[in-house]
């Protein structure tokens, strides 16, 4: 999963952590019972830039939901490190260790950090070097149904470029009084191997200004004949020629067949008015004719003959008073 590089003595190796490394563990296959109420964790490793300003999870249980359950978490910003484990009152709970110490943890060399955790109480070493103690409240057991995951950023998936050699922990306290940092070259302990050695340093100077032109060399022998060289390539077309001299005539060819039926012509332009024809023959009568406008009175005809005598006409109405008579004369 990781690459193999070089550690921080000629006599141990580390591991290079890339973000397309993924240590992911089922927790229950690492801590089929749960984390023990004591234990103790030690990582050795390397952290260069970017990694050294960087927040991630060194080390990390999650449950089935995603939630961290306990975990080491290191901030380069702050050159501080987190404990996190789970809580009788609050569920969960975290310890922060910051002193100055620790900023040696984030120059890019070698270090060994130490997390020994008791029932009440949480203690940092680095390089065996006492950093801080801190109170801790009551645990509670931890759910096994989730993973356990390495060199992880904070609340991701991705992870961060790291160097470790080492990552334990020990279900004994006691180990972290065994437990020296003798792999650490700077570390000056008793009980340390006197011939300790650290790995040469990879050169990572930067390149010199060009040298000087040499002198030109002498002229080399002359070389045998090669051999012959493959076929080319077809060439491009060349251009077009110029326009040749006309033929003689072909002779005459047979007849062809006869040619399919044109198309009908255009209609030609109006004749001339022809001359008048001869007089035809009568033709039937035609429908009466609408009735003309009234003609002009004519003159009075002869008088009829008498009718015969009507019938006694109905007795009339009275008509209207006369008129007074002439005076009437004297009487006798």
């Amino acid at each position: 999963k990781a690459q193999e590089i070089s550690g921080s003595l000629t006599t141990e190796a580390g591991f290079l952590f890339t973000p397309q490394t993924d240590a992911t563990e089922n927790t229950r296959d690492i801590f089929p019972e749960g984390l023990p109420p004591s234990y103790v964790f030690v990582a050795t490793l390397r952290l260069q830039s970017p990694t050294n300003k960087q927040k991630f999870d060194l080390w990390r249980i999650l449950s089935k939901e995603g939630i961290v359950q306990a975990s080491v978490t290191i901030d380069g910003k702050q050159q501080s490190v987190f404990f996190t484990t789970t809580s009788l009152a609050n569920e969960i709970q975290t310890v922060t260790f910051k002193d100055g110490k620790l900023q040696e943890l984030f120059d890019e060399d070698w270090h060994q950090l130490k997390l020994r955790i008791l029932e009440m109480e949480v203690t940092c070493f680095l390089d065996d070097v006492h950093i801080q103690s801190s109170h801790l409240e009551q645990v509670i057991p931890i759910f096994i149904n989730g993973k356990t995951q390495l060199a992880k950023h904070v609340k991701r998936e991705t992870t961060v470029p790291i160097e470790i050699q080492k990552l334990r922990l020990y279900c004994d306290p006691q180990q972290s009084d065994r437990e020296t940092a003798c792999e650490i070259p700077s570390v000056d302990d008793e009980r340390c191997p006197p011939d300790r050695m650290a790995p040469k340093a990879d050169c990572t100077c930067p390149a010199g200004p060009p040298g000087l032109q040499g002198s030109p060399g002498r002229k080399g022998d002359k070389a045998e004949p090669g051999k012959p060289g493959k076929s080319g390539m077809n060439g491009a077309p060349g251009r077009p020629g110029k326009q040749g001299v006309p033929g003689t005539p072909g002779s005459q060819g047979t007849q062809g067949q006869p040619g399919l039926p044109g198309s009908p012509g255009e209609p030609g332009p109006k004749g001339d008015t022809g001359e008048n024809g001869e007089r035809g023959f009568p033709g039937t009568e035609g429908p009466s004719g609408p009735k003309g406008p009234e003609g002009p009175t004519g003159r009075q005809g002869i008088p009829g003959i008498f009718g015969k005598k009507g019938n006694k006409g109905e007795k009339g109405i009275p008509g209207p008073p006369g008129s007074y008579g002439p005076l009437g004369e004297p009487g006798i």
